[in-house]
């Protein structure tokens, strides 16, 4: 966790029940003054963190003042998500063994009856916490690497055998010539990429696809086909260092990861995850 004492945040997923009724426009400058966080912060200037200073007078309007570095593993959905790199949650949604935890770090607390927005935002974490989730037919289709980066992600699923019904997960490293259609995956020089306008990669964040520095993509590096009753999601990048640059291991991740919650698959939290730090310079390190 680390405490920014931001005062806006962004809808991650904005279709979410718990943000019916509400916008990014709601999402800022709440009324009064948080009471999580202190109105005056002078910080060290020798910090390991970054930005190295974080100076601060007052704490109106703000919205969160602590949050949790998005998770990259574990059956997590981040609602709301906000800070430097959209890297933090403000709103997530933990799913686990048949059960579901709202981890609300919005400042909503002293705000209820005062805000409309943090008013309305308590009532719709109220009022879903009884939904029900799916819990479909899934596979993967890929290669012994692709299989150690699912139980990488803390995933346990099936290889397909060509013939089971349901969700099929296609993988880098997949012989594209298994599938019931012709498909062709080529590539590009790019900083970033996209993903579909579609429910399966819903809470992919913008900021997830961006990585700084142009590197071989695939194109479409992600997809998603309908073919014969069957749902075919294409993850044509791998956390495994081939895009280069800070943090972009754990983008990939965080969208496989983004993407296996949304198709229902039960992911363990206990997997280590130790990122690509060979290009690194001592610098990057000690800000990892």
């Amino acid at each position: 966790m680390t405490a920014p004492s931001l005062r806006d945040a962004f809808a991650n997923i904005p279709a979410s029940p718990l943000l019916a009724g509400l916008d990014d426009t709601d999402l800022a400058n709440w009324r009064g003054a948080s009471d999580t966080v202190p109105a005056f912060v002078v910080s060290d200037e020798i910090t390991p963190h970054y930005p190295r200073s974080k100076w601060k007078c007052g704490n109106g309007g703000i919205v969160a003042g602590c949050v949790i570095r998005r998770p990259s593993r574990g059956n997590f959905r981040t609602v709301v998500s906000c800070g430097f790199n959209l890297e933090d949650a403000a709103l997530l949604e933990e799913r686990r063994e048949g059960c579901r935890t709202i981890w609300c770090q919005m400042d909503v607390t002293s705000r209820y009856g005062r805000d409309p927005a943090a008013t309305r935002l308590v009532d719709n974490l109220l009022a879903n916490l009884e939904s029900r989730i799916p819990n479909p037919a899934l596979f993967y289709l890929g290669s012994a690497a692709d299989s150690a980066t699912l139980a990488l992600a803390g995933a346990q699923i099936p290889a397909w055998d060509g013939s089971s019904r349901g969700t099929v997960i296609v993988l880098p490293g997949a012989d594209l010539s298994r599938l019931p259609f012709p498909y062709r995956r080529g590539s590009v020089l790019d900083f970033r990429t996209a993903v579909p306008d579609d429910p399966v990669f819903s809470g992919v964040s913008p900021a997830d696809l961006y990585f700084r520095n142009a590197n071989e993509l695939p194109a479409p590096a992600f997809d998603v086909r309908r073919v014969g009753g069957m749902t075919f999601v294409f993850l044509g990048l791998a956390p495994d260092g081939s895009v280069r640059g800070l943090w972009n291991d754990e983008k990939i991740l965080r969208i496989w990861s983004t993407v296996l919650n949304n198709l229902g698959v039960p992911l363990s939290p206990d997997t280590p995850y130790i990122p690509n730090l060979d290009a690194y310079d001592g610098d990057a390190f000690h800000n990892w």
